[in-house]
């Protein structure tokens, strides 16, 4: 009997003020859409005026959750910036850029210059939120349903529900590596998108509480090797608050659920 290895990418995260998104033909999820579009543009326009420091911490994990090396530590500051659309592009308000500068590596000031490698984890992206607020053919990819009063972890919540179909089959690249043993075989995944989600909005001011997405579970094998199972989740948590300066540190964490012979694990 053949077994199957199961890969699974999780995402956790904890950011700024929340808030969020779409369409639907339900006049009162219209509605309510409506509401949290409004907050998402001014989560946008109150995160323009703030400034950063990021810290990025990846780790190399054995089966048993161990650390198999020393993890490294990226530390940035970061800012977002606001870029108009093209005068053809009438679909979003505008879009989102990030501005990070590299500040530290594992406990010691950058250097002049210095970049991040290419295999570093990088400053958080804030574009999670940004595709909600499309109003042009791009919206179409994304279909809303009401899920009704909710509790979200003992907080009285409403959820709304998102299905975005896979506009193309993902595609799986190997790399052959020859050991002394024999080969090694190691491969990488593309194109898989997020396909099923769910927003839970806080029912007085509409502000998106919490923002979770999962991709439909993709398959695939070389030869007789052993059948891979991946799908990939992500789970984003938005916190009120109150800043009295322009600086804010942000807290992520990430991790990765690996194949057994590598796990990886970054925190924020």
């Amino acid at each position: 009997m053949r077994t199957m290895k199961t890969l699974v990418v999780l995402i956790l995260a904890s950011a700024f003020p929340a808030i969020a998104l779409g369409q639907g033909d339900d006049a009162d999820l219209a509605a309510i859409l409506q509401r949290v579009r409004e907050r998402v543009t001014q989560h946008y326009l109150d995160l323009k005026t703030v400034a950063w420091t990021d810290t990025a911490k990846q780790e190399l994990l054995d089966e048993k959750q161990a650390p198999r090396e020393k993890p490294r530590e990226l530390v940035y500051d970061a800012i977002i910036r606001f870029q108009e659309p093209a005068r053809e592009d009438r679909g979003v308000p505008f879009y989102i850029r990030e501005v990070a500068e590299l500040r530290a590596v594992d406990g010691k000031p950058a250097k002049k210059n210095e970049q991040p490698k290419i295999t570093d984890p990088g400053a958080a992206n804030m574009n999670s939120l940004l595709f909600l607020l499309l109003t042009d053919d791009r919206a179409r990819n994304y279909a809303f349903s009401s899920g009704g009063p909710a509790d979200l972890n003992g907080r009285q919540a409403l959820r709304i529900d998102v299905t975005s179909p896979q506009k193309a089959p993902p595609q799986v690249k190997w790399d052959d590596d020859f050991v002394f043993f024999g080969v090694r075989r190691r491969f990488q995944v593309s194109g898989v998108q997020f396909n099923k989600g769910s927003i839970w909005v806080d029912p007085e001011t509409y502000d998106v509480l919490q923002l979770d997405w999962r991709s439909e579970p993709f398959e695939f094998q070389r030869g007789d090797s052993q059948r891979v199972r991946y799908e990939i989740a992500m789970t984003v948590r938005f916190n009120r608050c109150r800043l009295k300066t322009r600086s804010k540190r942000l807290s992520f964490r990430c991790r990765w659920n690996l194949p057994p012979q590598s796990k990886k694990e970054k925190t924020r």
